[in-house]
């Protein structure tokens, strides 16, 4: 049996792997790990989806010649689906414009939801829900209720095109994100007494603005945690993101409890402290 990553051949030895899926399940965690994905699997000159045909699956080691599995980053495999993404909303909006029913009636909606949620991580009953108010993929355009489906549809675009943004840009981004928190910390340090001085518009701006550009942060942490820029820092990038959520965490309990003097307090006294490590991350990056 012969292994190749990309036509070209790796050395595979087998260990406890019994039958073709097991060493498919084994090599899918190795390239994982090397921040690697499938586009493809060739099983002896066949096409090969794992999962999807039992006599396949539980082929024996001995009848195995050749698997090749044809690979792309995580990264581009994120710019691809984000593109495909783009696209399909983009048609979407093209066809309620040209008031193309046909169109509407036989898209898969459902399928663009799903990647919607997977690959921007927005929950999506909102929009299922106005989706079934409107009925508009089965063909009803008089909904008055449509230019708000209109609207999202289009923000969605938008924030595609943030995230595609980041995924080519994912350093200078990172970046920018972090020096974004590091500039907010005396504006978080304001949180608790605006809180408690009828000023809480301000502070509640502020924990957008921190939720936004912490979000963004960890969405491109594992694009530059590899980088040379951000190596042999007195501060640790994981170690940063592990006391940082550790924080995140006790104002998810402070918010679910509604109390605002302990949200206050963590903002100053939590996550301030941590926020101002930045500095020693991103100085002569």
């Amino acid at each position: 049996m012969q292994i190749y990553f990309n036509n070209e051949l790796v050395d595979y030895s087998v260990e406890e792997e019994k039958n073709l899926i097991d060493i498919i399940k084994n090599t899918i965690s190795f390239l994982d790990d090397h921040n690697l994905v499938t586009a493809e699997i060739i099983v002896n000159g066949n096409s090969y989806i794992p999962q999807a045909n039992e006599a396949f699956d539980n082929m024996s080691i001995e009848e195995i010649e050749k698997i090749n599995f044809k690979l792309i980053s995580k990264s581009d495999y994120k710019l691809a689906e984000l593109s495909y993404l783009k696209e399909a909303v983009l048609d979407i909006l093209t066809a309620i414009g040209e008031e193309d029913k046909k169109t509407l009636i036989n898209f898969n909606y459902n399928s663009t939801v799903d990647d919607i949620e997977l690959f921007l991580n927005i929950k999506c009953e909102d929009l299922l829900t106005l989706i079934d108010e409107t009925q508009v993929f089965k063909g009803n355009l008089a909904n008055e209720k449509l230019p708000l489906l209109i609207n999202i549809f289009n923000f969605i675009v938008e924030i595609i095109n943030k995230r595609i943004h980041e995924m080519q840009n994912p350093e200078d981004e990172f970046n920018h994100a972090l020096s974004s928190l590091s500039a907010m910390i005396p504006e978080i340090e304001q949180i608790s007494i605006q809180m408690q001085t009828g000023e809480s518009t301000k502070a509640i701006n502020t924990i957008l603005k921190f939720v936004e550009d912490t979000e963004k942060c960890v969405r491109l942490s594992s694009e530059v945690k590899k980088s040379n820029a951000y190596q042999n820092k007195s501060v640790d990038l994981k170690d940063f993101f592990t006391n940082l959520n550790v924080k995140l965490l006790e104002l998810v309990e402070a918010f679910k409890n509604e109390d605002s003097i302990l949200i206050g307090d963590i903002f100053e006294y939590e996550i301030s402290p941590v926020l101002e490590q930045i500095t020693k991350i991103i100085d002569n990056k």
